[in-house]
């Protein structure tokens, strides 16, 4: 056997498995083609009895809801008819009650004006009775009337006596000066002098004393209750001691003022005579106390239309309450004596305006 044959049986195997190789990779993709086509027969044998077992649950519950309906319905059949016989019977209830209203209403209305006629016949028996009443009241008020008339009388006399009052206090006054100055010229003054600020003062000893002097040495004195005398001195303090843009702040109390031996308070015209500003201590005491009767002063020097003395007197509010009647008629005060309060800046600005600008008035 030639190359040339060889060649040509070789090469005649080699394409016969060539063609066989070719043929089985065709065969292996039909296979798996199969394999899916199986598969997918698979799922849809499985998918259609899952449908058939839902379609099976829906008939079931259909079947279920269709006698549902028909319980349903026969019951409604049931109430309809009910409610027929029930609104039969109402029917005629209503009548009857309409009937029984009626006549309620009726009786209901005479009750009404036999009430009406009640009503009235008290209303004239207690306008009688007000009337009979009324009159001891009526009688009352006229000599209430009659009092108030006397009262204003007193007023006018208690209003001349004061005038002759602070007239001839001022005539004292007058006198004491001279007596004073003669008194230094004959013979010589000792004078022992303490400071204001550690409780009453005075001791002027000369060989004859006026009880208060005459000259503005104190810018403020500080009137108040016997009751309040220890609250009044803390005042004193206070205000002598915590303002320190007034230069010598000079505060005292009436007692301060008092001449050795004397125990009578000084009046409210000496008080402004020698004093700068005078503050009264408002408590709830003053009312009831005899320094209120500085109030009645008050009054007299405001109808004496001296508005410089009235602007000097100051009613000092330590507590929230009303001012009294006597006092109305001044601007107070309000006494802050916490520094920490948010008032206190205000209540050292009008304090600090007040003692300057009457220091520069009277100097």
């Amino acid at each position: 056997m030639g190359i040339r044959d060889s060649v040509c049986v070789l090469g005649g195997v080699l394409l016969g498995c060539g063609i066989s190789y070719k043929m089985l990779r065709v065969q292996s993709a039909h296979l798996k083609q199969l394999q899916a086509l199986q598969a997918n027969c698979k799922q849809l044998e499985e998918k259609q009895y899952e449908d058939a077992e839902q379609t099976r649950i829906i008939e079931a519950k259909l079947e279920e809801h269709i006698k549902y309906e028909k319980t349903v319905t026969k019951q409604l059949q049931d109430k309809l008819e009910e409610i027929q016989t029930h609104q039969t019977v109402l029917g005629k209830a209503e009548t009857d009650d309409k009937k029984a209203l009626e006549r309620k209403f009726e009786e209901i209305r005479a009750t009404l004006k036999k009430e009406e006629a009640n009503i009235v016949e008290r209303s004239r028996e207690l306008n009688l009775q007000c009337n009979i009443g009324l009159k001891p009241f009526e009688t009352q008020l006229k000599l209430l009337k009659e009092k108030c008339g006397s009262l204003e009388q007193l007023k006018d006399e208690v209003y001349t006596i004061s005038l002759k009052i602070d007239k001839l206090t001022e005539e004292i006054d007058q006198i004491n000066k001279k007596i004073e100055s003669s008194t230094h010229e004959e013979s010589p003054v000792e004078v022992r002098e303490e400071s204001i600020s550690k409780g009453p003062r005075g001791n002027y000893h000369t060989s004859n004393q006026s009880s208060i002097s005459s000259n503005f040495h104190t810018d403020i004195v500080i009137l108040h209750a016997n009751t309040d005398q220890s609250e009044a001195d803390e005042c004193k303090t206070f205000l002598m001691n915590n303002f320190p843009d007034i230069s010598n702040l000079q505060v005292v109390l009436p007692e301060d003022l008092l001449a050795p031996g004397s125990q009578r308070l000084p009046g409210l015209s000496s008080l402004l005579d020698s004093c700068r500003l005078v503050f009264i201590y408002l408590t709830e005491n003053i009312e009831s106390d005899t320094v209120a009767g500085f109030g009645r002063q008050i009054n007299l020097i405001q109808s004496l239309e001296d508005p410089q003395k009235a602007n000097r007197i100051i009613p000092l509010q330590v507590n929230e309450g009303n001012i009294l009647v006597e006092l109305s008629p001044l601007i107070p005060l309000k006494y802050v004596k916490d520094k920490t309060d948010r008032q206190f800046p205000i209540f050292k600005r009008k304090l600090e305006n007040l003692v300057k600008s009457w220091r520069n008035i009277l100097p």
